[in-house]
């Protein structure tokens, strides 16, 4: 029996520099490559540019430099947002991924948050 993956999806503020916009894009912990083809390749590791010319990485708030970002899964060049969640969800269906709604609400209820807002857990 294969062990079990779980991967947790979230939704973070995204600097767009071409379009000159800010907006919130879906990122994926752990990093799925060569674990799960299916999330591969939708996911790829991006660098975030700075929200803002006074975010600074500290020894005491880490500020990630890359993400495992989500991509359209109709089109690999456009960042997924939560507009995009339905069809997110459809296709980790059709995928054999499981929405782990327990973890979810354990996490979403519970007075530790994570930094980024929590989308859900899924499991393989």
């Amino acid at each position: 029996m294969a062990a079990t993956q779980t991967y947790c999806i979230s939704s973070q503020p995204f600097y767009d520099s071409y379009n000159e916009c800010y907006k919130n894009i879906l990122t994926i912990k752990p990093d799925p490559k060569d674990k799960s083809p299916a999330l591969s390749t939708i996911v790829k590791r991006i660098q975030t540019p700075k929200l803002s010319p006074f975010q600074e990485s500290s020894n005491c708030c880490q500020v990630q430099t890359c993400v495992n970002a989500l991509y359209k899964i109709h089109n690999n060049s456009e960042l997924m947002t939560p507009d995009d969640i339905p069809e997110l969800f459809n296709y980790l269906i059709t995928h054999n991924y499981k929405i782990d709604t327990s973890i979810t609400k354990m996490m979403n209820s519970s007075d530790v948050k994570m930094t980024n807002k929590l989308i859900c857990f899924i499991t393989v």
